[in-house]
């Protein structure tokens, strides 16, 4: 009994694991990419794909052994979300060399503007999720993700000087 338990928590850490290094870049680079200017990030709530970066940018993301666009990765995988995976799916695959805000950094003391990350069903079978992210410049924004079949949409709510 318990070596059936074992071997079938064993098989089933195998389905989840990240995947070949040299798989993706064999994907990557077929798609006119040289290795060397790629980073890639295993996100930790969805160890079975890879994120893919140029630049410190998002560039695309290796899914199902398929070399494909964050918007294409997001309509596909926006089925198997929940609330909490929809807030994962945005801060570790489409935010993965962004740096989004999970907890109130010290520009928000004594302010009233912090929002933890949060996500809600759109009512039709996508999410809204909403987080606070530095950009680049060191500015402060309350973004909202749409999720849905169709891909992401991002806009802007808030501004707050950093």
């Amino acid at each position: 009994m318990i070596k059936s338990l074992l071997l079938g928590l064993f098989i089933g850490s195998l389905a989840w694991a990240a995947p070949p290094e040299e798989d993706v870049y064999k994907v990557v680079e077929a798609a006119g990419l040289p290795r060397e200017i790629v980073t890639l990030r295993n996100p930790s709530s969805f160890p079975e794909l890879a994120v893919v970066g140029v630049e410190n940018q998002l560039k695309a993301v290796y899914l199902e052994g398929v070399y494909t666009s964050p918007n294409q990765a997001t309509g596909t995988i926006v089925s198997r979300l929940d609330n909490q995976l929809a807030i994962d799916w945005v801060t570790q695959v489409l935010l993965a060399f962004d740096s989004p805000l999970l907890s109130s950094p010290t520009e928000f003391t004594g302010k009233t503007d912090w929002q933890e990350p949060s996500a809600e069903g759109d009512g039709a079978k996508g999410f809204k999720v909403k987080l606070w992210v530095r950009e680049k410049g060191g500015e402060l924004a309350l973004r909202q993700y749409h999720l849905t079949n169709k891909g992401a949409r991002v806009s802007v709510l808030r501004r707050l000087k950093g």
